[in-house]
């Protein structure tokens, strides 16, 4: 998975890793490797919400399990983040 922010694109990262991971669109097309907008999945409607997002994960995880994989690797950053949304980040407990 690959939760990709600005200034990278879709497109950007899905040629980059065409370019270096062979056989990448076989793994793209059996969802073995996920790509997609890092804002749309930390943000739900420009709002921040840690539990919705520990459930996302989770959901990914189970996934990944079911297709028979040991696990699954993750990559993002929070350069989604803005000001607005840097207390919601902050203070929320992930109990």
């Amino acid at each position: 998975m690959w939760a990709i922010s600005e200034p990278v694109t879709v497109d950007e990262a899905q040629n980059a890793l065409s370019q270096a991971v062979p056989a990448f669109d076989r793994y793209l097309a059996a969802g073995s490797i996920d790509l997609f907008l890092g804002r749309g999945w930390y943000l739900n409607g420009g709002r921040f919400d840690m539990k919705r997002l520990i459930a996302l994960w989770n959901e990914k995880l189970r996934d990944a399990l079911s297709k028979g994989y040991g696990g699954m690797r993750a990559s993002g950053n929070a350069f989604w983040l803005e000001t607005k949304h840097w207390k919601d980040f902050a203070t929320t407990s992930m109990s």
